[in-house]
């Protein structure tokens, strides 16, 4: 069941961005809407702890694309907007991810799938340094970086494994059919970067541990908050 819902939610991603890639603003609204009531029915059926979770990512995760999108200039969306689909995607995202890291057979072979994807994390900043994919990608290091060490010191390692394959292909379908585009360079920095770049998975996996700390340390301050009343 946990594959069928990482292919089933791959596929309606791969519809959703290729409608929007043609839609406009009002259109791309009701498909807003749709990816919105998505991850409401999703989120409803998932356990307790990974529904605050999947709200608080949802949460972190708008923030950071406002800042990223709308203020930093790190990428633009199509239409030049922050589209109604992208923060319930960003539920999703860490969803599909959460049950990707759960099918059994990765399940049973746990290690061996974090450091498979810590070896195609470090591939693929190495390909886009070297400039091989086209464009030199040097932000995409940094990333990278960060992932790998999330990777092997990260608690939810597994987790993060998972986010990184789903975003891998999120990242590269959606560049590739223009929904959204990386700005060559780093605005502020200087960095050339990839579309994507290859450490944009960074991204989400930090988003999943914030979402994760704040989802937690609310927890704890509710239950002192009853104990001490």
């Amino acid at each position: 069941m946990r594959l069928l819902f990482v292919v089933a939610i791959a596929a309606v991603t791969t519809v959703g961005l290729a409608a929007d890639r043609v839609v406009d603003v009002r259109s791309q609204a009701w498909l807003g809407l749709g990816c919105t009531a998505l991850f409401v029915v999703v989120a409803y059926r998932a356990e307790v702890h990974e529904r605050r979770q999947a709200l608080g990512v949802v949460a972190v995760a708008t923030f950071f694309e406002v800042v990223g999108a709308q203020l930093w200039g790190l990428y633009d969306y199509r239409l030049g907007n922050l589209p109604l689909f992208v923060p319930a995607g960003h539920g999703l995202v860490f969803l599909t991810g959460l049950r990707l890291s759960q099918v059994p057979f990765l399940l049973r072979h746990r290690g061996a799938f974090i450091r498979a994807t810590a070896v195609a994390a470090s591939a693929w900043a190495a390909l886009g340094a070297t400039g091989l994919l086209g464009t030199r990608d040097l932000s995409g290091v940094v990333g990278s970086a960060l992932v790998v060490v999330m990777l092997a010191r990260g608690r939810q390692a597994g987790l993060f494994a998972g986010v990184w394959w789903f975003v891998a292909y999120l990242e590269l379908y959606g560049t590739a059919i223009g929904t959204w585009t990386w700005s060559p360079v780093v605005p502020g920095l200087g960095l050339p970067a990839g579309n994507p770049p290859s450490g944009v998975a960074s991204g989400y996996v930090v988003f999943d541990w914030l979402a994760g700390a704040v989802v937690a340390g609310t927890t704890r301050f509710a239950r002192a908050v009853v104990t001490t009343g």
